[in-house]
């Protein structure tokens, strides 16, 4: 009898880059593959690709092999990518309102938010006049972060000067 050792054959499995928006689930994690003996499918493939840190923050996050498997005849070699979360954009417009002098710009006004915010973000947003003195058709304008547990660095701000307001004797 002749003694016969089959030994494993190596494949490579090559990671997608992903992205998504902050607040967004996470894509579907994919990839492709080399090298498999003519004959066998991709049901030789069990398991699942992960990303190293299950953070929501916006960052790069890379890409593992996670429980990805070919079955016993193959031997994986891995190459990673990464998913990027990007930040959300939104828009942050001064809302129009009036207010008897006080010796300050401060406005009463909360800016009106364009874009949603996610989850439990809470909108820190405030307004001011141009100036403290008394007047009609003065600027108001918005400034502020999200609260998002990220020092608000998950959004991208636009900031809309579209409010007027006046300050009355």
């Amino acid at each position: 009898p002749v003694t016969i050792t089959i030994t494993t054959a190596q494949i490579t499995v090559t990671a997608d880059n992903k992205t998504k928006e902050y607040g967004a689930p996470d894509p579907a994690l994919t990839y492709t593959h080399t090298g498999l003996v003519a004959g066998d499918t991709t049901a030789v493939f069990s398991g699942v690709l992960v990303r190293l840190n299950a953070s929501e923050n916006v960052g790069v996050y890379p890409i593992t092999q996670g429980s990805l498997s070919a079955g016993n005849n193959y031997a994986i070699g891995f190459i990673g990518a990464n998913l990027t979360i990007n930040k959300k954009p939104i828009t942050v417009t001064a809302v129009t309102n009036t207010k008897t002098y006080d010796g300050n710009t401060s406005a009463a006004g909360t800016p009106a938010i364009t874009g949603s915010l996610v989850g439990t973000d809470v909108a820190g947003f405030t307004e001011t006049y141009d100036t403290k003195n008394v007047g009609t058709n003065k600027t108001l304008t918005p400034s502020g972060i999200v609260n998002d547990g990220n020092s608000g660095a998950n959004y991208s701000y636009t900031f809309a000067v579209d409010g007027t307001g006046g300050i009355t004797a």
